[in-house]
């Protein structure tokens, strides 16, 4: 339902464009025959009811599509492509701050609202087809109890002025106690209904009308288009007419007129649809000159030309042109390399549903898209040389930069981290579902833990390019299976299937900016000897229609969907990488944590609800998820030292609700406390256990 009602939405906004233009003709196409205006009415129908239109340069459709389908289903910034800039700047932000998704989402929160809509939308078609069926059984019981005049032409003592009623075996209905001097008249009138066929053109159009209901401009189309096919037939029938026929004609229409109904698909009544306009311009017809009808048909013909095409692709990866699309928005080649091209045409190749599957975007393309979310895409920063942050000597094997890195202090403690906690050993099949996945320098790493970082960083050493303060990355192993030793027991295979997770920053005092990485599932083969992991094989699935297909052959039939799903994990490995940055860089995170959170509450009264925060996802808020422990040490301590005025506190204590996975096990949860000092509260009383360790000493 909700692809029919996207299609639909992208069809009428093409179509009102076209509906803005008639009705601008239709001005000044005053002295014209009527029947030409009705043509403009008929492209129109045509823009609604084709899909597809040829491409042209002299297309005056700003946009033939205004929201992609896979905007609505994958893309993580919605927007709309109007065609218009100054439309799309002020329309995109809103939306993309108010539907972008959440990390973990499942989905797309524009698609949510678009299957709403589409339920929405087929109700209004049903509840409009019914009126349409209503009238038309009511109509015809009133009309049972009638006598054959002449032909097709029957009287009827129930109804108050003329019409047809019928589409395939019409039939013209007159009052029993029509004057018979006005009798002519109207059947003239009534014929050339027949003869134009509008008791075909009339339920068509309020066909349309019921199937794009939602559109205003396609309700002005209607009523005009109704009152443009009677005025064309009173043009019909007075053509040859002198003055005092004419006035007898328009004498008729008032006699005859109807009270204001309400729209409807029929029946097509003789006097509805503007008398007043109708008598006046009867009573001033004047026959049109050949050149006023040869200009309106060639008004008529550049409307059909410019509104019945869709703009020119301007990119095709052919010929010589200089702009290449990504994601409905226009790049130039000239600031791409040729793989960042030959990517693309891979790229736009591949239905949108394939498109979710790709993990990687080169970094050129998604530096130049202005993307700065932190996800699981690649971001590039802009640095001059002069930078601190511009340095390229650094091995991104080894994390070192020109400059010495210190350690952080642990953010749970002012004391520094123990260097001799122990390790764990991966465990075969082990869960890590529930589990905090440790980072990787928080204590001393088990060989294979050394084994698989190396090899991470080594696979992605020379994809991104060169100008970051600090790279590292996280492996979430989802199981560990060892193979069969050799038969001299020297050596043995270990294949560990995981997420992932590699990152570069550019560090300042304000804090992380993510200069380039990349998500996704691998599989790494090592065999050991003596202690010692030799990396055999580095698998990674590939990109687009062989991603899913690639991983249900490779990994175990029951991890498949957990390497399929890139968001289950990627909150946690996120705040690995970040930790390990924090310490590495020797970063006070207060400030930074604290700007973070006055950026997040400014603009906020006492009374707003924080779940909305969450629910739209900002960037402060998704930065100080990603600073994880360093944000909870933050926060509980400042509960601890003093009450927080709302909204700050019904935000922190919301944050760390969500970081310490405490929602709906405690007696109050965040969203529903009055303020967030009351839920401080609630949790130091039930759980203490869980702020003690983030708490500073005095």
């Amino acid at each position: 339902m909700d692809k029919i009602f996207l299609q639909l939405l992208n069809m009428s906004a093409a179509a009102g464009w076209l509906v803005l233009a008639v009705m601008v003709l239709r001005f000044f196409m005053k002295k014209a025959p009527r029947w030409l205006t009705c043509i403009l009415w008929g492209i129109v129908a045509v823009r609604l009811v084709c899909p597809f239109f040829l491409e042209s340069p002299l297309s005056l459709i700003p946009s033939p599509q205004l929201i992609s389908p896979y905007e609505v289903q994958y893309g993580g910034h919605p927007a709309v492509t109007s065609g218009i800039p100054a439309l799309n700047s002020i329309v995109n932000p809103v939306l993309s701050h108010s539907l972008s998704p959440t990390p973990g989402a499942s989905v797309n929160p524009l698609h949510v609202w678009m299957t709403l809509a589409g339920v929405l939308w087929f109700s209004g078609f049903l509840a409009l087809l019914f009126h349409a069926l209503a009238s038309f059984l009511r109509i015809r019981r009133i009309v049972e109890e009638s006598v054959p005049l002449q032909d097709n032409v029957r009287l009827c003592d129930h109804i108050g002025s003329p019409f047809i009623l019928g589409i395939l075996r019409p039939k013209i209905y007159l009052p029993s106690g029509i004057d018979r001097q006005e009798l002519p008249l109207v059947l003239a009138h009534e014929h050339a209904h027949l003869k134009r066929r509008d008791h075909w053109w009339k339920p068509l159009g309020y066909l349309l009308l019921s199937v794009y209901w939602f559109h205003p401009l396609i309700w002005a189309a209607y009523v005009l288009f109704c009152r443009d096919i009677e005025l064309a037939c009173d043009e019909n029938v007075i053509r040859d007419m002198k003055s005092d026929e004419k006035k007898a004609y328009s004498h008729a229409l008032v006699s005859l007129s109807l009270r204001r109904r309400l729209i409807s698909a029929c029946p097509l009544a003789f006097g509805e649809s503007s008398i007043k306009d109708r008598v006046n311009t009867v009573l001033h017809y004047k026959k049109p000159a050949f050149w006023v009808i040869g200009a309106a048909g060639a008004a008529c013909l550049a409307a059909a030309v410019c509104f019945l095409t869709n703009p020119v692709e301007k990119n095709h990866m052919a010929g010589d042109d200089t702009m290449v699309q990504y994601e409905g928005q226009w790049y130039p080649k000239e600031a791409l390399s040729e793989d960042t091209l030959r990517w693309l045409e891979m790229y736009n190749r591949l239905p949108p549903e394939k498109r979710l599957a790709l993990s990687y975007v080169p970094w050129d393309l998604y530096e130049l898209s202005g993307h700065r979310d932190g996800s699981n895409m690649p971001v590039t920063v802009e640095t001059s040389p002069e930078s601190p942050n511009s340095r390229t000597d650094q091995d991104p094997l080894t994390n070192q930069g020109s400059k010495e890195l210190q350690t952080d202090q642990d953010p749970r403690t002012d004391r520094e981290p123990q260097a001799n906690q122990e390790s764990k050993e991966p465990e075969t099949g082990r869960e890590q579902e529930d589990e905090t996945h440790k980072d990787t320098e928080e204590a001393p790493r088990s060989d294979l833990d050394q084994a698989i970082c190396r090899a991470i960083m080594e696979h992605y050493k020379h994809s991104y390019r060169q100008v970051y303060d600090f790279a590292c990355c996280d492996f979430l192993m989802l199981e560990m299976v060892s193979g069969t030793p050799k038969a001299d027991g020297s050596a043995h295979t270990v294949i560990c299937y995981g997420w992932t997770l590699y990152q570069q920053y550019t560090i300042s005092q304000t804090g992380l900016e993510s200069a380039g990485g990349c998500h996704v599932p691998a599989a790494l083969t090592f065999e050991t000897d003596q202690d010692q992991y030799i990396l055999k094989e580095y698998w990674t699935p590939g990109d687009g229609s062989y991603f899913v297909s690639d991983i249900q052959n490779k990994f175990p039939s029951h991890l498949a969907d957990d390497g399929i799903d890139s968001q289950k994990y990627i909150i946690r490995q996120q705040q690995s990488c970040y930790s390990q940055a924090v310490r590495a860089a020797g970063l006070d995170t207060e400030p930074v944590i604290s700007q973070l959170l006055e950026d997040l509450s400014s603009g906020l009264g006492s009374s707003f609800h924080p779940q909305s925060i969450a629910t739209q996802q900002n960037s402060q808020y998704r930065e100080l998820i990603k600073y994880g422990e360093y944000t909870l040490a933050y926060f509980l301590n400042r509960f601890e030292h003093g009450g927080e005025p709302d909204p700050k506190g019904r935000i922190m204590a919301l944050i760390c609700e969500e970081l310490l996975r405490t929602r709906d096990t405690l007696p109050l949860n965040a969203s529903d406390a009055a303020d967030g000092r009351l839920w401080y509260d609630t949790l130091r009383a039930h759980a203490l256990n869980l702020v003690t360790p983030y708490l500073k000493e005095e």
